[in-house]
């Protein structure tokens, strides 16, 4: 009987989560790059947990499967063609830019909860890429808390850094010659990496 319990509220969870997600959409910059927002529900995993009280918003490069792993966690759903991640192959051409943070909503109030995620300009130049987007959340606060999401598709390329602008201000930079794929450095078991 709990089991049942557990696996009803973990199936919930995740569909609170996809609700939170982004809308798609694409953007193709002035370089002719092509960026769009992975769907919400693309793949059955959330975000793993991380200090969000040191930093609210969890900013992650991903180059590889392994990358993708350290970020996330499957969650199990009764679908039967469950899909956790990216096949290995996608991060030939592609990379994903995560951004997440913690929200609370109020479970009675879910159905007018809603974040949008609007790419508003992406520039790579000089092993820079700039990825510029506003973020907006809807809905009424409550005690429930959930990892609210978006990840930017980027082509695969050379990258030396990562600048990330929320709102027309900078978020974070990730300096990606030096190994700084994530603030906070993210390590295979979640949580800040020793040392960090």
């Amino acid at each position: 009987m709990m089991m049942g319990r557990a696996a009803i509220l973990g199936i919930f969870f995740v569909v609170c989560v996809c609700l939170l997600g982004c809308r798609e959409t694409t953007v193709e910059s002035d370089r002719g790059m092509h960026v769009e927002l992975m769907a919400p529900g693309t793949y059955d995993s959330f975000v793993k947990n991380w200090d969000s009280d040191a930093v609210p918003v969890l900013c992650a490069f991903i180059e590889s499967e392994a990358e993708w792993k350290t970020v996330f966690q499957p969650a199990a759903t009764m679908k039967e063609d469950q899909k956790f991640g990216p096949d290995a192959s996608f991060f030939d051409e592609k990379s994903i830019l995560v951004v997440a943070r913690v929200t609370n909503i109020d479970f009675e109030d879910r159905g007018n909860a809603s974040s949008t995620y609007l790419i508003k300009e992406v520039d790579a130049d000089g092993g820079k890429l700039t990825v510029s987007f506003e973020y907006d959340r809807q809905g009424k606060a409550g005690s429930s808390e959930v990892k609210d999401f978006a990840g930017f598709i980027v082509p695969k390329a050379d990258y030396k850094t990562v600048h990330v602008i929320e709102n027309g201000e900078a978020l974070a930079d990730l300096d990606l010659g030096a190994g700084q794929w994530s603030r906070p450095p993210m390590t295979s078991a979640g949580g800040k990496a020793p040392g960090a």
